[in-house]
């Protein structure tokens, strides 16, 4: 049975908040771009703050402001309380993301209770990429997208055809070393995130099998734009209406009621560190 937040909501997304307003503060210092992306920008435009139910923060970064987070974030902000994730040979979290987690607090989702990861907080961090404008180009990017996909998460998609889950499961049975599935996903994560020489002038996002086939415009992305959220302000993209029109038809009524739900969560705490949990919560049988 999932964790009840309700009690904790108020909590977590102050702290959210503050991490998201570390975060701005750093991008501004850095000369970085993103963008409230997904429910967060829902939020931003419907509710001018977080969906009333939301319990994470999504954001989207050009490729080349993504790849210079990585380099700038370990040597400015390593004696910070916000430690950034990413998966690579040594540590997967199962996330397609970077994520920005809270050292000082909880939150362990079903999904993950069994791996030795950091468990707090968290913001989402996630990328673009161009469309190639031919169409053997197009279908060779998602080729590339879904093996890296699939092998940097080391698991099925969470939704798709029975087909695709299938062909994952396949995959993942086909290369069992982690170190091979991450040589892998290391070249087709170049073939993905390379520039092709005629795009489109379309862009896609990598959060899911079925986000591939929804192309957005990359006028939509071309600049941010300032809208309150909660106490301050936040930046989403310029073509935001089209882009959550792309996504979700009409964003602006909100769901019926028993659509309302959070993220599948075992656990929060958010007075106490993770690592307080490590095998009492999460990585329990490893523990034994």
């Amino acid at each position: 049975m999932s964790y009840d937040v309700n009690e904790q909501l108020g909590e977590m997304q102050g702290i959210l908040l503050d991490m998201l307003k570390f975060f701005k503060k750093f991008c501004e210092e850095n000369n970085l771009t993103f963008f409230l992306a997904y429910g967060t920008c829902i939020g931003a435009i419907r509710h001018k703050g977080f969906i009333p139910w939301d319990d994470d923060i999504d954001i989207l970064m050009p490729p080349d402001d993504y790849d210079r987070l990585l380099k700038l974030w370990p040597n400015l902000t390593s004696k910070g309380k916000y430690t950034l994730c990413n998966t690579d040979e040594n540590y997967c979290d199962r996330h397609l993301a970077l994520t920005i987690r809270d050292d000082e607090t909880t939150y362990i989702r079903e999904a993950d209770v069994d791996l030795d990861t950091n468990h707090g907080m968290m913001i989402e961090i996630g990328r673009y990429e161009y469309v190639a404008a031919s169409k053997l180009g197009n279908y060779l990017q998602i080729f590339h997208t879904c093996v890296y996909m699939i092998y940097r998460t080391q698991r099925k998609p969470n939704n798709g055809s029975k087909y695709v889950k299938m062909l994952a499961s396949l995959m993942l049975a086909l290369v069992p070393s982690y170190k091979m599935r991450c040589k892998i996903w290391r070249f087709a994560e170049k073939q993905v995130f390379k520039v092709p020489k005629r795009k489109s002038g379309y862009i896609r996002f990598l959060g899911s099998m079925r986000a591939l086939k929804k192309y957005v415009n990359e006028k939509a992305f071309s600049r941010a734009v300032m809208v309150p959220y909660e106490d301050t302000e936040m930046p989403v993209p310029v073509g935001y209406d089209s882009y959550l029109k792309k996504f979700y038809g009409d964003y602006m009524t909100p769901p019926p009621e028993k659509d309302r739900v959070f993220h599948p969560v075992l656990f929060v705490d958010t007075k106490n560190g993770y690592k307080k949990y490590r095998g009492k919560k999460y990585f329990v049988k490893h523990n034994k």
